[in-house]
């Protein structure tokens, strides 16, 4: 009996590289009297119904042989990637003996994700993967993965399955960094209170492990990357390969059900979206209980793509923008949305997803700013149509250009910002001299730009205005003023005269003794040259101030409470400090404390509003 081996894909996305799972099976036995792998194909009939809008394929494969099977499953692939790329779907068996698989097209329909038999659904962890910024998430909630998957992730199939008994199985945590967008998984406890208490969001349990620990889900970890640096796989190969791409070994954090209750086995993979127009090869493979595959019969099946062209008009030099227009569209399953993605920087750092609007012709109008993408010159935009079906594809594409000359912009902020002047011509100095309008050049800064390319740029920092509101600057090329300019910087951004002198005697006014918090203000208000009342306590001070939103904190202002629950002091008389700024309030405690603003407003804040602003007299 002829045998051959089979080698399949599984395509598997991972934050910034990309790896690739290769499951080799065993040779498969082919069914008595087979003698070559066409009689092979033919022994069961395999078929690959596409639904009228697109949303899903249903696959099914009907006969003695399919009937007889332990456990089916279906490898798709795209024919322009061939059966190396192959993803394999698992399938469940119907009261009539046939099997079935749903293949979904839209990613926005991730119900019933078709996990392999023996599975539970309710039991499935489904993985999703945001394009935009590397980042996988792990969940076990399926309308939460249909919420993630309508603002953009690609849902990657079912990655483990969950133990069936809950009450022998151990908890998998769940935290949130909301600076970063992370999302990171741990069994420690501890590891996951430590975490809370550095800014992650606790999220509870996010699973549960087998306690059997029938499938391990290994831990990596990227020291390159800033966001995505943790990932979790089931999948050795996929280890292997990120390791062999920087990522450090974390071991394994927990496991997956992967031996059925009864001793059965089941396929650890499920169905994801096909992610891609085009056309389809299904082959079902019929699996017995060591592993054997033998291949059942083969269809075929296509996906529609949508079709549309992209112009470039109304390009502004004087207004620096231009509108790219969408015309032609046509798409089998509807137009859910059009975008257009434009940049101008070689590595698309600068790259901007612009929404395009319907017009009246029946076209699709963007509006490109050359603002937001650093005053480039030249410019590439492509045309994305997202298919009534959910499909998002790349239709189109133009570029232009633009002849920018003595254009000066602002980028950055706050407190430090870049300022440039786009070709200025020939020039070997460019000088940019800076001062807020308010003080008369009184904090003037004469500022020396450097040469990139077509533009000279200077980095101006805002801590030395000494003013807010409106600043000024003068371009000077080559001595001759060339082009004002103005811009805007906040309240925040700026240290008055007022709020250095408040700072600098804050932090140089020694301790007088503990319980003399408002005596001490009193000092440092006095060494800094403000008005000051000795007589004043904490109490006095607060009712003085008026601001309680934390956004109108500024550094040198005072913050205090009439009263708090932690001393008898405290209850009669408040507390009183400075807030020097970047998080941090001075106060006297027997010694020149500095304490955390958050912890300072929510332990001394426990009766009162803290209150806070400059003390006037």
């Amino acid at each position: 009996m002829e045998r051959r081996k089979r080698s399949k894909k599984y395509a598997r996305g991972a934050a910034v590289l990309i790896a690739t799972l290769v499951l080799a099976a065993p040779m498969p036995v082919l069914a008595q009297g087979a003698e070559n792998a066409t009689q092979a194909r033919a022994l069961a009939r395999v078929t690959a119904e596409v639904s009228p809008d697109e949303q899903q394929v249903v696959l099914a494969a009907k006969g003695a042989s399919a009937s007889s099977a332990t456990s089916l499953v279906f490898d798709v692939w795209a024919e322009e990637a061939g059966e190396e790329a192959a993803v394999r779907r698992g399938a469940k068996q119907l009261d009539d003996g046939s099997w079935t698989s749903t293949v979904f097209i839209s990613p926005e329909t991730p119900s019933e994700p078709g996990v392999p038999r023996y599975c539970k659904v309710a039991g499935a962890v489904h993985r999703l993967y945001n394009p935009f910024t590397g980042q996988h998430l792990y969940t076990s909630e399926v309308g939460e993965a249909e919420s993630i998957i309508q603002s953009g992730w690609s849902y990657e199939g079912v990655a483990w399955i969950e133990p069936e008994d809950e009450r022998a199985a151990e908890p998998v945590y769940r935290l949130y960094n909301p600076t970063s967008g992370d999302h990171f998984y741990t069994m420690d406890s501890g590891e996951y209170d430590a975490l809370s208490e550095v800014g992650w969001r606790p999220e509870g349990v996010g699973f549960r492990s087998d306690p059997d620990s029938a499938q391990p889900v290994y831990r990596l970890f990227n020291p390159y990357a800033e966001i995505g640096t943790h990932h979790y796989t089931t999948s050795e190969t996929e280890r292997e390969d990120l390791v062999s791409l920087g990522w450090q070994e974390e071991g394994t954090s927990w496991f997956g059900a992967g031996v059925n209750a009864d001793g059965t086995w089941s396929l650890p993979s499920g169905n994801r979206p096909l992610s891609a127009p085009g056309a389809y090869h299904v082959e079902a493979l019929a699996i017995l209980d060591d592993g054997t595959e033998t291949p059942l019969g083969e269809a075929t099946f296509s996906v529609s793509a949508p079709s549309a062209s992209a112009s470039i008009v109304n390009v502004n030099e004087e207004d620096a923008s231009f509108d790219v227009v969408v015309g032609d569209v046509h798409s089998a399953t509807g137009v859910a949305e059009v975008l257009v993605p434009v940049w101008g920087a070689d590595d698309q750092r600068d790259i901007v997803w612009y929404p395009a609007e319907p017009q009246e012709d029946g076209t699709y109008l963007a509006h490109v700013r050359a603002a937001d993408h650093a005053y480039a010159r030249a410019y590439t935009a492509h045309a994305y149509v997202r298919a009534g079906n959910g499909l998002l594809v790349n239709v189109a594409q133009a570029t232009c250009a633009l002849e920018l000359q003595n254009l000066v912009y602002l980028a950055g902020g706050p407190k430090t910002y870049t300022l440039s002047i786009v070709n200025p011509g020939p020039a070997s100095s460019v000088t940019m001299p800076t001062w807020s309008e308010d003080g008369g050049q009184d904090d003037l800064v004469w500022y020396e730009a450097t040469q990139e390319g077509d533009r000279w740029t200077a980095t101006i920092d805002a801590t030395n205005f000494l003013h807010s509101g409106r600043c000024i600057t003068h371009v000077y090329v080559d001595g001759e003023l060339r082009e004002p300019f103005s811009f805007t910087v906040s309240p925040k951004e700026v240290l008055t005269r007022r709020q250095r002198a408040i700072i600098n005697a804050a932090l140089n006014t020694p301790s007088i003794g503990y319980g003399y918090c408002a005596g001490w203000v009193s000092i440092v208000l006095m060494n800094a040259g403000q008005p000051y009342n000795l007589s004043d306590d904490a109490n006095d001070m607060y009712y003085r101030l008026s601001k309680t939103n934390l956004d109108e904190l500024l550094p040198g202002m005072c913050i205090a409470v009439s009263t708090h629950s932690h001393t008898p002091a405290g209850r009669r008389w408040g507390h009183v400090g400075i807030y020097l700024g970047d998080g941090v309030v001075v106060d006297e405690f027997g010694y020149i404390r500095r304490s955390d603003l958050d912890w300072w407003v929510s332990y001394y804040g426990d009766l009162v509003p803290v209150r806070f602003g400059f003390l006037e007299y």
